[in-house]
């Protein structure tokens, strides 16, 4: 398991082709299939606090897969996305997860379609019966599904906003902590589509030997560090100037379309 919870160690819930054959060109649509617990609704919204989905998101999908002639389909308001109302526990493993996956997800990998399943639960990351409150995502083997623990996110959001008394200072962290939700995403994103060196052949070496399947580059969103909460609030606020901003470094964006051409 990676610093960020990346899991290659449980069944997938359906058969799925290698992670790095999405961007091969016969790969022409990826959806993103979305779905939450309640009160574990995601913080929707673009650089400045507009109500525009997961532009940030999509963006740099987009430019990972190499702005190609592949479709993206992604969600743009919770109302697009599936409530979870029977997922009411606390703790998840990685086989919860996709126990989640497999009783409600409704788009798998196949033909010229891959298909990632996003979740949002109202829980903590949990391995070998304990609870880790650090661990903000996960993406899990070659299943295609990713998870975020809505709690840790808040956890670490309410330490911040507790000493804050300037409304203007709390609603920008406010906007921020959309914004560090979307590079959550986009990091497990990275490590299901085989970033860095876990299914998609480097082009040049990146990788941080020292820390499993991370970019050596800490200005990559793939750096180790830029899964945890401190190090991701920091790589927003040096890196995020607008909806456009890339997160993904030249190394990491050349594996990608290396395996592509």
């Amino acid at each position: 398991m990676t610093a960020c919870g990346s899991s290659d160690t449980e069944e997938a819930p359906v058969p799925a082709r290698n992670r790095a054959e999405v961007f091969s060109p016969s790969v022409t649509k990826v959806v993103f299939e979305m779905a939450y617990a309640p009160g574990a609704e995601p913080w929707m919204g673009g650089f400045g606090g507009a109500e525009r989905g997961f532009l940030l998101m999509e963006r740099n999908a987009l430019r990972l897969f190499n702005d190609s002639n592949k479709t993206l389909e992604i969600p743009s308001s919770v109302d697009q996305m599936a409530r979870l109302d029977d997922v009411t526990k606390t703790d998840f493993t990685t086989q919860d997860l996709l126990d989640i996956a497999v009783k409600h997800r409704t788009q798998i990998s196949a033909g010229n379609t891959a298909a990632y399943y996003f979740i949002w639960v109202n829980g903590y990351y949990s391995k070998d019966g304990q609870r880790n409150n650090a661990v903000l995502g996960v993406s899990v083997g070659d299943s295609g599904v990713i998870a975020v623990f809505k709690p840790a996110l808040q956890d670490n959001l309410d330490t911040l906003v507790g000493p804050i008394d300037s409304p203007a200072d709390k609603l920008a962290l406010a906007i921020n902590s959309r914004l560090i939700e979307q590079m959550v995403m986009l990091h497990e994103l990275g490590h299901a589509v085989g970033l860095v060196n876990d299914g998609l052949p480097m082009s040049a070496k990146h990788q941080d030997d020292g820390h499993g399947h991370h970019c050596s580059n800490p200005n990559c969103l793939m750096y180790w560090m830029n899964s945890r909460f401190n190090s991701v609030r920091q790589f927003v606020t040096t890196h995020i100037t607008s909806d456009a901003s890339s997160v993904f470094d030249d190394a990491c964006l050349a594996d990608a379309a290396a395996f592509g051409t």
